[in-house]
C-alpha cells in the first residue's frame, strides 16, 4: 500500500507493491507492457524509462488515468522502468520500480 508524504498542499503518494512489468526477461518483443494499481486522487501517471547504464530518467510519457499501458517500440530487457502518480496540481510522487513480473 502506498503512503502520502509531504504537506497537504502537495500531492505526493508513493506506490506500494503494485507496479508490474509483463514478460520481463521472457521476450524481445518490441513493446513494454506495464501495469499498476490506481492511486486515489491521481489525474494520471508518468511512465519513466532509461537505459540500464543511465543514472537518470532519460525518457517519460504522461498517460491519463489508466492502470496499464504499452510502450510500443521499447524492448523491455533494454531499459529500467518506473511510474509516478501525478496529482491534479501537477505534483508527482517519487518514481517507483516494478516489483512483480506479469506472465
Amino acid at each position: 500500500e502506498g503512503k502520502y508524504v509531504g504537506v497537504p498542499s502537495v500531492f505526493l503518494r508513493t506506490f506500494g507493491c503494485n507496479f508490474r512489468c509483463m514478460n520481463f526477461g521472457l521476450s524481445n518483443e518490441a513493446s513494454a507492457k506495464l501495469k499498476w494499481d490506481k492511486v486515489e486522487g491521481a489525474k494520471g501517471y508518468k511512465i519513466y524509462w532509461r537505459d540500464t547504464t543511465s543514472p537518470t530518467w532519460d525518457h517519460s510519457r504522461f498517460v491519463e488515468n489508466v492502470t496499464e499501458f504499452t510502450l510500443d517500440g521499447i524492448v523491455i530487457d533494454n531499459f529500467f522502468f518506473g511510474v509516478a502518480s501525478v496529482g491534479e496540481n501537477g505534483h508527482e510522487s517519487v518514481v517507483v520500480f516494478p516489483n512483480t513480473i506479469i506472465r
